[in-house]
């Protein structure tokens, strides 16, 4: 009887002195990944949503300062009266709004109707086709909404409409596309000459917010503005349902009720357990729009936001279970041995309970007391494999994010099917060398490139053609150039490169070997039946005159250079 007694007091201080510090420290284990994952969960929604915000802010603020820009270059060109506004300035004007368009495709339209309301100049840029409207095709538009509150701006005032989908003879245009206008008056001494309006597609923001979903795991983000009124949803269905005109009563309030207030009120990046899922939201205040904002939510299933802890638990339980089942047995049969192996045991045990796995457990009994000391030093190995994984997928999911984070980075600099510049990191780049412009004779010669019936090389060869033409033309202009120089994709068969430091001597030398490479890619390549040819312009940027007119004499000269060609047969 004393026998069975002196098992079950070993057997239960086995229990004590063992089981318990291993399940401590599983349950302090548990509880800091719990807390770890958490923080690094957290830390993505936080990237993401930084991410998406700066994209918000970024594609607003642009509009406030091109809005800005047209008013001044305006009013520059504006004589006392528009009845006395000659054919040159006219010209000057729609050749000033319509490089504006080429070079600025989220804005479908770009407009001046006079004090009276009727459209004198209208822009339009459909698929990145800008063409100027005939004379004959523009409208009185002075009983319209926009007009009216347009009418009540004082000179240095803007008007913001909401964004909405776009109207086109008072009906919704389909596809939806939403678009927000900015208005402001032109005057010229005192006196109200008319108004510059710009029809801003916010679907180009909503399509790299939509690109930036794709790459990330949070697809099922949602947008909305001020009256709950989803701008993005992964049911489409329920996109703009509370805009007149759609009328499906699908928004944000429906199906978050409570939840609105709360988030409209909120400035942070909020992230709330509710239980079955996690609720994250950031709410922007958009530039120039008053007190309107955009909102956007994510409604994560708890399951797959706290899936690597899920993991951990079940394999934490696994081991504990064969622990324990290991401690009972052990106990059982070292009831016959003497204290010294126990505690021997006991040590070893609660080693493991304060975190150091590396035991050494010398029993030499040649008996079933040496084999619980081996499985004890077997459990201690495979709770160090564990922790070991643990570091191993937290390193591999900050090697994951920094990728990820270097793509994005290369995708905002970068075409992605030529591997040029793109034209914000050409605007960036004026912005930063700008203030060089001038200084100690340094300038900038911008040259516009233009690929001949290169709609013919589509037509006839097909698209897939059409872009390899494009990449290798694109490499042609990166041979071409010095290291000082950057060549963009300025849009569809266009580009544009940028000789820093450079005259125009510099530029015909660049020229001549654009032309020694495009002579060589015409003898070496079959994939087409004619000679590929380039149109060229260039001109000389020093700071004595805007960008944008650099520009347009490049064009004009490339253009004249085509019309030559065309008439030369």
């Amino acid at each position: 009887m004393l026998r069975h007694s002196i098992k079950r007091r070993l057997l239960v201080l086995i229990v004590l002195v063992a089981v318990v510090p291993v399940v401590f420290l599983g349950y302090s284990g548990y509880s800091n990944n719990r807390r770890f994952i958490n923080e690094k969960e957290e830390e993505e929604v936080s990237f993401f949503f930084n991410q998406i915000s700066a994209m918000i802010v970024k594609f607003f603020s642009i509009t406030s300062r091109d809005i800005e820009f047209l008013k001044a270059v305006t009013e520059d060109h504006m004589p006392n009266s528009y009845e006395n506004l000659d054919e040159q300035r006219k010209k000057d004007i729609k050749d000033i709004l319509y490089n504006f368009s080429k070079v600025n495709v989220q804005y479908d339209q770009v407009r001046f109707i006079n004090s009276k309301g009727y459209e004198k100049i209208r822009i339009n840029n459909y698929q990145r086709i800008v063409n100027i409207v005939p004379e004959n095709e523009l409208r009185y538009r002075g009983d319209s909404q926009y007009m009216k509150e347009a009418c009540k701006l004082m000179p240095d005032e803007v008007y913001i409409s909401d964004i909405n989908p776009h109207y086109e003879d008072g009906e919704i245009e389909k596809p939806l596309k939403p678009v927000a206008k900015y208005i402001v008056p032109i005057y010229t001494d005192e006196k109200l000459r008319g108004f510059v309006i710009l029809n801003l597609n916010v679907g180009y923001l909503l399509m790299d917010i939509k690109n930036r979903k794709n790459q990330s795991y949070y697809d099922n983000i949602m947008i909305f503005d001020n009256n709950g009124c989803y701008m993005m949803n992964y049911d489409k269905s329920k996109e703009w349902g509370c805009r007149k005109g759609l009328g499906t009563g699908e928004n944000f309030k429906k199906d978050y009720p409570g939840l609105f207030k709360e988030i409209y009120s909120s400035e942070l990046l909020t992230i709330k357990d509710n239980g079955s899922n996690i609720l994250a939201w950031h709410t922007v205040k958009i530039k120039g729009f008053g007190n309107r904002k955009l909102s956007m939510f994510l409604d994560i299933s708890k399951d797959e936001y706290l899936q690597p802890l899920s993991n951990f638990r079940n394999l934490f339980m696994f081991q504990i279970m064969i622990s324990i089942l290991v401690l009972i047995i052990g106990g059982m049969m070292i009831s016959t041995y003497l204290t010294r192996p126990i505690l021997k045991i006991v040590n070893a045990v609660e080693s493991i309970g304060k975190g150091h796995f590396d035991v050494e457990i010398e029993i030499k009994t040649g008996d079933e007391l040496e084999l619980l000391g081996y499985e004890i030093k077997k459990m201690s190995y495979e709770l160090k494999d564990i922790y070991k994984n643990m570091e191993e997928i937290v390193d591999e999911r900050t090697k994951e994010l920094q990728l990820a984070h270097q793509e994005m980075e290369e995708m905002a600099t970068k075409d992605s099917l030529t591997g040029l510049y793109n034209r914000h990191y050409f605007n960036q780049y004026i912005q930063n060398i700008d203030k060089n412009i001038g200084k100690n004779h340094r300038n900038l010669m911008i040259l516009i490139i233009d690929v001949d019936k290169f709609k013919s090389i589509n037509d006839n060869y097909g698209h897939n053609i059409g872009d390899v033409v494009l990449k290798d033309v694109a490499e042609i202009l990166k041979n071409s150039s010095r290291e000082s120089d950057i060549a963009v994709r300025y849009g569809g068969d266009e580009f544009l490169v940028a000789l820093y430091d450079s005259k125009i001597e510099l530029a015909e030398k660049y020229i001549e070997r654009v032309k020694e490479y495009l002579d060589q890619w015409n003898r070496e390549s079959d994939i087409l039946n004619h000679e590929l040819t380039l149109s060229i312009g260039y001109d000389e940027y020093s700071g004595e005159k805007h960008i944008l007119e650099a520009i347009n004499n490049a064009d004009k000269m490339m253009y004249d250079n085509k019309i030559a060609k065309r008439e030369q047969g």
